[in-house]
């Protein structure tokens, strides 16, 4: 049977400093849910990597970071650091 898939925007799950942070989803399809640690630092991020980053590598996230605002601040320092920019994470 066919079927037609439609693009859609992903979801902003922050904005800091000019920088806007998009939820990624599995597999790119919105129904299959948001990922839990991988975020988008452009609108075009995509589940295989492309323009996205592990909030677990950042330098302030630990394991107890289990709420929305914990990740966001998280992404915050990150942001004030210089660490992540609108290009991606600087080595």
């Amino acid at each position: 049977m066919p079927f037609k898939s439609v693009h859609v925007e992903p979801e902003v799950f922050m904005q800091h400093k000019g920088i806007t942070i998009y939820h990624v989803y599995s597999d790119d399809d919105v129904d299959c849910g948001k990922r839990d640690w991988c975020f988008g630092y452009r609108e075009d991020c995509t589940d295989d990597g492309f323009g996205t980053f592990d909030v677990e590598k950042l330098p302030d996230y630990d394991d107890a970071c289990d709420t929305d605002e914990q990740v966001q601040a998280v992404i915050r320092k990150a942001v004030d650091a210089g660490i992540l920019t609108q290009d991606g994470l600087k080595e």
